[in-house]
């Protein structure tokens, strides 16, 4: 058990730190016996999980049917004590770093708001094809690493996984009103079923299970939300989570589960025994899947003032960690060999993002925006969205238009007549930074570090609150897709208000839904941006010459600053406003 919690502790890409403080990355303390003290102290917890959640789940669920079927007058009583007991486990032994209700809740609408969507789910289902395919193509060989992740899919059975994953949202669905657990499909046991013929592969599985790697739950960040007796509140936001949840629970086990049967597979046939392959696997899994717990978190993931900061950026963490490391393997203290191999994998990555999000969603150019953000706020340029949209219309300028975005955008999304644009979803290059000032003044930057601090949850609330202003105005498609805390439905408001304004088709708002957009309202929106940044730029340049020319103290000033005006005027397009300044100042 010792080994097993231990395992569980320190492997992947994280350490349990809330329990175990770190220095670096490789252990504890230098001081051996605080070190050997918060080593026990973490590793009894995951003791304690593992011996006892199992029976505890067990009596929950003997609890949830002895109930099911009780129609005694105190019913309803017997219910919130269950709840009750639910939240204690929940937020107790199976997550001592859990969130307090109220922080909670906040993450939950966050996360319905955000992430409950078709294409959550279609995008999350690509994640063996875009991580795990590239880091085991640099060691194995991109063939061989793709025909393993194949056979993989064939061996759980696909399509029965999503299938039950569409049940359990339908069974979901139609109990709305039960707070209790229902009878879901267990979609991990189902696929452990289609293994079971071969034993190695069950025994591997069956570990992988053991130390967590494997669960539906590994990918997400907040737990579900329990009803704990709060009333109509506190069952409406449990029941539409638990509706959320199906489906990316479903993928996660199928992601997973492809994951470590692929490494398995190419590790034994490498040449490993079947622990050293096992092992392999866990590490591939970890690394490529995440462990989203709290209890694996880093520290400021789980600080109370940071936790609406850090949501979703999880991922962000595990693909900086993923990337760093490989680009270490591939340039210092390593074999010729690993770096051979971690060569190959971050090649592997540039090629998949420009294959499915296109050249400028490539892992590293991040680092260049933050160049240019900092270059802009100090006053030096123009930030990275007018450059990067200069680089757009240079790429369509020599490729044309239609190669032209498919290099920038994605080839594979991009390829052909109605394409789906899902490059900002899929970027590697937007991964802790969104966007920039909308203006580099000291009001625009403090709006937006706001915005990064506030993190999902704060700038849902605020747009929410914006929403309502918005059906006060008359505006209710516009307001109920800010306002709406349901992902999907959000999305459909705003295509159905797009659609009576002229500017989407009924297939657009049908892909709006799904929660994508269409190639053209891309191009549009990015043509909008162009606009209203280059909007911002001219008006701030007006202002410029005017005070220049006002605050004048001579003759010649005046003339050197009407000149500059001048100048500044024949750069302006048919249709924007020129600068007229007075003729009869002394110039």
């Amino acid at each position: 058990i010792m080994v097993q919690s231990a395992t569980r502790m320190m492997s992947g890409n994280r350490i349990a730190t809330h329990r175990l403080k770190t220095q670096k990355v490789t252990g504890a303390s230098n001081d051996f016996a605080r070190a050997l003290l918060q080593y026990n102290t973490a590793a009894s917890r995951h003791i304690t999980t593992a011996e006892a959640a199992p029976e505890i789940r067990d009596g929950l669920g003997k609890m949830d049917k002895a109930l099911r079927n009780y129609e005694g007058n105190d019913r309803p009583q017997l219910m919130a004590l269950q709840d009750e007991v639910k939240a204690r486990v929940d937020m107790g032994i199976h997550e001592p770093n859990e969130a307090g209700k109220v922080m909670k809740d906040v993450l939950s609408l966050s996360f319905l708001a955000r992430l409950f969507s078709p294409m959550h789910s279609i995008i999350n289902s690509l994640q063996p094809a875009m991580v795990t395919a590239p880091i085991l193509g640099g060691r194995f060989g991109n063939v061989r690493a793709t025909r393993a992740l194949a056979d993989a899919y064939g061996t759980i059975g696909l399509g029965e996984a999503a299938l039950a994953g569409a049940i359990n949202t339908a069974r979901a669905t139609r109990q709305f009103a039960n707070a209790g657990l229902l009878g879901m499909d267990d979609v991990v046991g189902n696929i452990r079923k289609k293994i079971a013929g071969d034993k190695n592969m069950t025994a591997m599985f069956d570990r992988l299970i053991e130390l967590g790697a494997i669960d539906v739950d590994a990918g997400m960040e907040v737990n579900a939300s329990v009803a704990d007796g709060r009333g109509a509140w506190g069952r409406g936001l449990a029941a539409t989570d638990r509706i959320a949840r199906q489906m990316p629970q479903a993928v996660e086990a199928v992601n997973r589960a492809v994951s470590a049967i692929a490494s398995y597979r190419l590790a034994r046939e490498s040449g490993m025994n079947h622990d050293k392959a096992t092992q392999f696997a866990l590490d591939t899994v970890k690394n490529t899947q995440g462990d989203y717990s709290a209890s694996n978190a880093a520290r400021f993931f789980n600080n109370p003032v940071l936790r609406p900061a850090m949501q979703f950026r999880k991922y962000a963490q595990m693909m900086t960690y993923l990337l760093a490391d490989a680009t270490h393997r591939a340039f210092k203290d390593a074999s010729p060999e690993e770096r051979a191999v971690a060569r190959k994998q971050l090649l592997n990555f540039v090629a998949v993002q420009i294959a499915m999000a296109g050249a400028l969603s490539v892992p590293g150019l991040e680092l260049v925006k933050v160049a240019f953000l900092v270059a802009a706020a100090l006053g030096f340029g123009d930030g990275w969205d007018d450059n990067e949209e200069k680089l757009r219309k240079l790429v369509d300028h020599y490729a044309g238009k239609e190669l032209g975005q498919m290099i920038t955008s994605g080839v594979f999304t991009r390829l052909g007549g109605f394409g789906v644009d899902v490059s900002q979803r899929m970027s590697l290059s937007d991964l802790w930074l969104f966007g920039e000032p909308r203006k580099n003044d000291a009001d625009g930057q403090m709006a937006y570090l706001f915005k990064l601090l506030a993190g999902s949850s704060g700038t849902f609330i605020i747009g929410a609150l914006d929403g309502f202003r918005d059906v006060g105005n008359g505006d209710f498609e516009k307001g109920l897709g800010k306002m709406l805390p349901i992902k999907f439905a959000s999305d459909f408001a705003k295509g159905v208000g797009q659609y009576r304004q002229g500017r989407a088709n009924l297939l657009e708002v049908g892909v709006n839904t799904l929660g994508a957009r269409s190639a053209r309202q891309a191009e549009e929106s990015r043509k909008v941006a162009d606009t209203m940044r280059r909007k911002d730029a001219k008006d701030a340049e007006r202002r410029k010459l005017a005070k220049a020319f006002y605050d004048a103290k001579t003759s010649g000033e005046k003339v050197k600053a009407a000149a500059r005006n001048r100048e500044f005027n024949m750069t302006l397009r048919e249709g924007e406003w020129r600068l007229r300044l007075p003729t009869n100042a002394g110039v």
